[in-house]
């Protein structure tokens, strides 16, 4: 049992995690973001009011608030002008945190609405709608988990630099996404 609520939990930890680092970092676009994320992940492992693929175009929004705020924030850069590690490092966690809203956006939808939270689509499911058009969640399932696996990668990778250089909100954002992302992978690579 503790098996099947961890995931849902790590996930909901995980979302608060990432809300608590927008706020401390007064970032309101990262701040709606998170609110999505987390009020997503709730959803996910108790009423399941809201259907999964509202869910997941949320989540897409999210990262593409995301990205814009990235493109019109992005600093000038001449000849003479270099952008500091800290800029870079900032950016990075940044990008992959967008980039890790539309892995999320799958992941959701490769979940079920079961009152358990942690039941998955079969393909059984996917017979039984025969009228089904596909889409997100009929991505091949081992391309995207290697996806979903190199972004907990590189989110881990951004933790650990990070921490090296002393910038505790942006080891909080990439630790707290690669733990999102992993606790959503794992019910999928064992189902």
């Amino acid at each position: 049992m503790i098996a099947a609520v961890l995931p849902g939990l790590v996930m909901v930890a995980s979302g608060a995690a990432c809300l608590g680092g927008a706020v401390a970092a007064k970032n309101r676009i990262g701040i709606a973001a998170a609110t999505v994320m987390l009020l997503a992940m709730l959803d996910l492992i108790t009423l399941q009011l809201v259907p999964a693929p509202v869910w997941a175009l949320l989540l897409v929004a999210a990262a593409l608030a995301l990205g814009a705020r990235l493109r019109v924030g992005a600093p000038a850069v001449t000849s003479k002008a270099r952008v500091s590690a800290g800029t870079g490092l900032r950016r990075a966690v940044m990008v992959a945190s967008a980039v890790s809203y539309v892995a999320m956006a799958w992941l959701v939808m490769t979940h079920s609405h079961a009152s358990s939270g942690t039941a998955l689509i079969s393909g059984e499911d996917h017979l039984a709608h025969p009228g089904h058009t596909g889409g997100v969640a009929e991505m091949p399932s081992a391309a995207a988990a290697l996806v979903v696996g190199v972004l907990i990668a590189v989110h881990v990778a951004l933790f650990v630099a990070s921490l090296r250089s002393g910038r505790r909100l942006l080891a909080l954002e990439a630790g707290a996404m690669a733990a999102m992302l992993l606790a959503m992978l794992v019910p999928i690579l064992f189902s």
